[in-house]
């Protein structure tokens, strides 16, 4: 394996993306499930890529339960307001980007 990287960004992708994946691992590192927090010190560490996770037997069980949840929770919300969702998100995005400077969005 190679060195870890100290600073690990996604391999496509702007700055913002990486701060918000690096944001969103730094949440999961206080999970009270102790293998979402061993991999998010793993891939915050440079020790895993996201790929990495994408076969990791620890993880596989996580990400089909949380997959599971979504599918739940889509059935459970109409076209139009899951329409609404995705159009506020994309405005929640666009703004953090406008913050950011970086005009992705």
């Amino acid at each position: 394996m190679s060195q870890p990287d100290p600073d690990p960004e996604p391999a496509t992708g702007d700055q913002t993306d990486a701060r918000r994946l690096h944001a969103s691992l730094q949440r999961l590192r206080r999970s009270p499930d102790p293998v979402l927090r061993d991999l998010a010190d793993d891939l915050l560490a440079g020790r895993l890529s996201l790929r990495d996770v994408t076969t990791n037997n620890q993880a596989l069980p996580l990400l089909q339960r949380g997959l599971d949840r979504y599918t739940e929770w889509r059935k459970s919300v109409s076209d139009q307001e899951f329409a609404q969702l995705v159009d506020r998100a994309q405005h929640i995005d666009d703004q953090l980007s406008a913050e950011d400077g970086d005009g992705h969005g």
